[in-house]
């Protein structure tokens, strides 16, 4: 994989600049992503006092979207927050069911898996952040929503405050933290199709005062959505400490641990002319057969460890892990008829009159592993009667995803198979043992290197602009292993050693992305905003012929109002967008099962309008609401399909 000279930089600074330099001084601001005592901190005489980003009803009083200090009214950007009492007041479950309550979001298409995967504006997004740092896109599972504390939604091309990102914006989750004050929570709840959840959150002090710790577990069942499958359990633990290590340092562990099993479902089989009750199977049938397994196991680390040197420089250094294991067993939909259903004919929704359909078991493990190390440097200063906040920094992070035999040895032992479609209780009938089968491990990784700096100038109580800048250095291998592999996998090769495997395959990109923006209130009340941002991210696959897939670009300008209601405890966000997307690239639709080749499809765009409302417009009535106007086209192809709009996007 290629190295970029950027990475020995980093690590430079990082070395040097992660080792605090103890002093007696204010300290720092909140940094995206944080939460709880130390956001906002004032001194009296000789003490510290700490505050956090409390949320006012609905309305986050300082979520620091942009990581500038900015509040939520005077960020030159739309942004949506979801509060810890919206959530809870929601009841929500999952992501899946509460983000796309922010204006301009739904649900995309996550291919039946357990990924919560959105539409941002009209484009998909496959990523998220955990507390302002990007994970690993490929990781699946349903977040614990017990652990969240917000979640916010910044919108159009957002890398320069992230990372790589998707045109539309992306989710930063930032999660609880613990507090000074004891506290006990049990929470629990019953319901139809076996629901249970249980759990607790505890925090407070421990030992003394510059140490708390926090402890949220929960326990969830449910049953599947399919009539006759089992219960689907979920569990969380996440522990976490904050010391204080000094009036001016921080230090910030967080772990947290999610064991879930959903199973892989594509929904129920749609069937024209079969005589079905409005053409679909009935729920009791699955492709996938009531058994099928995918359990996966997420542990997440946190260390945040911040210093503030004096009046004017302060440093943060963020360091986050995250592995993940799936473990699959289950069946998957069978290739066979040239990958067509014996049931179906080639256009894949028409009775054929022969009610078999082909599957093939095939179990699986697949690991992830993600570290990412960001350093940020901090300078807060007054020139002459104006305000300025500089940040600067990089991060490293680097991402391998491996895809292998149960128990990692190799070796794999699946079969095809025959289904009647019309047999409810989904009796299997194995046609053909392909097993044991010896196949070499996927790898694929990349890193990413980063050089940003913001800059927020404060020009007068009213106007105040935001420059931002970033450069992303992306490198990307997949190659093939054999490396451990056993005697007994060797005997069915019959071989001596690990054959060998093709070269691995790779590409490296620079990508620059960039914000210009500025706010101005019109009245105490009333605010302004407009901004202009561009940005690009790889596109990880190459065309059929072996060439490049050039890195995705979008443009992006907005601008709106925001008004703030009842003493400032609500605020109305008026926002419209235009964003224009360049050398997007699809799945080659003549793939067959075992081929993943990109096409290139050309340009978009999409024009929109969003009203937000969120906050309490009385003492004790609190609301959140939104809606989007969302105009989408295609604008550039080489197939005939300039002028249409995007599917799955709707207009309102």
């Amino acid at each position: 994989m290629t190295r970029n000279p950027t990475r020995i930089l980093l690590l430079a600074l990082m070395a040097s600049s992660a080792i605090p330099h103890f002093a007696t001084a204010q300290e720092a601001a909140e940094e995206p992503g944080d939460a709880g005592k130390q956001s906002d901190t004032q001194r009296v005489e000789d003490t510290i006092v700490v505050t956090g980003a409390r949320a006012e009803g609905y309305l986050v009083s300082n979520p620091d979207v942009l990581g500038l200090g900015l509040s939520q009214r005077e960020a030159p950007a739309s942004v949506s927050v979801l509060s810890d009492q919206l959530l809870e007041d929601f009841g929500a479950r999952n992501l899946a069911t509460t983000v796309p309550f922010a204006p301009g979001v739904t649900n995309a298409d996550n291919g039946g898996i357990q990924q919560e995967v959105f539409t941002i504006r009209g484009f998909r997004n496959d990523e998220f952040y955990i507390n302002g740092i990007r994970q690993a896109v490929r990781a699946e599972g349903r977040r614990p929503i017990e652990t969240i504390e917000r979640v916010q939604v910044l919108k159009g091309p957002a890398g320069v405050e992230g990372s790589v990102t998707a045109p539309g914006g992306f989710v930063n989750i930032v999660t609880k933290k613990p507090q000074d004050d004891f506290s006990a929570v049990l929470f629990g709840g019953f319901g139809d199709e076996n629901y249970l959840r249980v759990g607790g959150d505890v925090t407070g002090p421990v030992f003394d005062q510059n140490l708390s710790g926090r402890l949220i577990t929960s326990f969830e069942r449910e049953q599947f959505w399919r009539n006759g499958n089992d219960d689907r359990p979920r569990f969380t633990v996440a522990p976490s400490l904050l010391w204080n290590v000094t009036p001016d340092t921080d230090l910030l562990i967080e772990y947290e641990y999610n064991w879930v099993n959903d199973p892989l479902d594509r929904g129920v089989t749609f069937l024209r002319g079969a005589g079905l009750e409005d053409d679909f199977l009935p729920r009791t049938f699955s492709i996938h057969q009531n058994d099928d397994e995918l359990i996966s196991r997420t542990h997440r680390i946190d260390l945040d460890l911040k210093h503030r040197f004096n009046d004017v420089f302060s440093a943060r250094f963020h360091y986050q892990r995250l592995d993940q294991e799936l473990e699959a067993d289950g069946f998957r939909n069978g290739e066979i008829l040239n990958g067509a259903s014996a049931a179906q004919l080639d256009d894949g929704l028409t009775f054929s009159g022969d009610p078999t359909s082909g599957v093939n078991n095939f179990p699986f493990d697949f690991e992830l592993a993600s570290n990412t190390f960001q350093l940020d440097l901090t300078a807060e200063f007054e020139f002459g009667a104006t305000e300025h906040r500089v940040n600067a920094g990089g991060s490293l992070a680097e991402f391998e995803e491996t895809f292998l035999a149960p128990d990692q040895d190799f070796i794999y032992d699946f079969f095809v198979a025959e289904i009647d479609i019309f047999n409810v209780d989904n009796d299997v009938e194995e046609t053909t043992n392909l097993g044991p089968v010896v196949l070499p491990r996927s790898i694929r990784g990349d890193d990413i290197e980063s050089i940003f700096g913001q800059w927020l100038g404060r020009w007068t109580d009213r106007f105040r602009t935001v420059a931002t800048v970033r450069f992303d250095s992306f490198s990307f291998e997949e190659r093939e292993s054999f490396v451990g592999i056993g005697e007994e996998a060797l005997n069915l090769l019959g071989a001596e050693t690990p054959p060998p495997v093709g070269e691995p395959s790779g590409f490296d990109d620079n990508l620059v992305s960039y914000r210009l923006a500025g706010s101005y209130d019109l009245t105490d009340s009333l605010t302004g905003f407009a901004g202009y941002a561009s940005s690009a991210q790889p596109q990880q696959g190459f065309t059929r012929d072996g060439g490049r897939i050039d890195p995705v670009t979008a443009k992006s300008i907005e601008g709106g109002l925001k008004l703030t209601l009842n003493s400032g405890r609500a605020l109305a966000t008026l926002t419209g967008y235009h964003i224009e997307q360049d050398d997007i690239a699809l799945s080659d639709p003549t793939n067959d099962p075992a081929e993943n080749f990109l096409l290139p499809l050309g340009g978009a765009e999409i024009t929109g309008l969003e009203l937000e409302l969120a906050g309490k417009l009385t003492r004790d009535f609190g609301l959140y609401g939104g809606l989007a106007y969302q105009d989408s086209e295609i604008t550039a192809s080489d197939d005939p399909v300039v002028g249409n709009s995007f599917p799955n996007v709707p207009k309102f």
